[in-house]
């Protein structure tokens, strides 16, 4: 499968068309890949993620119930 590289990766829109995915790390060492499909669902392709905490702020680990540490880029 060939990749669309992209401009940037600031957007939602902009990693799905990369071919990245969105890792959520919580701080007792448990993480997830994040539902991207949903997250453009809920605030839109166009959506800047860098340096913004709404989705951040959404995120609670499954493991230890602590609010999630950090998100981070991982091709798929």
């Amino acid at each position: 499968m060939e990749r669309k590289i992209a401009r940037s990766l600031e957007t939602l829109g902009n990693l799905q068309a990369a071919g990245y995915q969105l890792y959520g790390h919580c701080y007792c060492g448990h993480g997830v890949i994040l539902d991207l499909e949903m997250l453009i669902q809920r605030f839109g392709e166009d959506y800047v993620f860098i340096n913004e905490i709404r989705i951040l702020r959404l995120l609670r680990c499954s493991v230890c119930r602590r609010p999630a540490g950090q998100i981070t880029l991982q091709p798929r």
